[in-house]
């Protein structure tokens, strides 16, 4: 059996506040700071030739981690999803 190693990134991005991607560009992750709380807008890549993307809205810390931890893809990409942890709990509690 064979294990690859996952790496992500984050970054500043003009339209967002911050964008946590894995290596592969498999998945994406922008994340906006608004009055409401955090936007976070996910895009997945699917066969290699479409991609799905999903937009929400969260209003506390404690929410968006819940959802974090729910997202089945994150036990393949470990280190993107502690960043977009994170890096979203900062965000929304204006640690950032």
């Amino acid at each position: 059996m064979t294990h690859r190693l996952h790496t992500s990134s984050v970054s500043q991005t003009p339209s967002y506040g911050l964008r946590v991607e894995t290596s592969d560009g498999f998945l994406t992750f922008n994340l906006a700071p608004c009055n409401a709380g955090l936007y976070v807008e996910r895009t997945r890549i699917r066969s290699g030739v479409d991609s799905l993307t999903q937009g929400m809205l969260f209003r506390s810390d404690e929410a968006f981690a819940q959802w974090c931890e729910a997202d089945r893809l994150r036990m393949d990409h470990p280190l993107a999803f502690a960043n977009l942890r994170r890096r979203g709990c900062e965000l929304l509690t204006g640690r950032h």
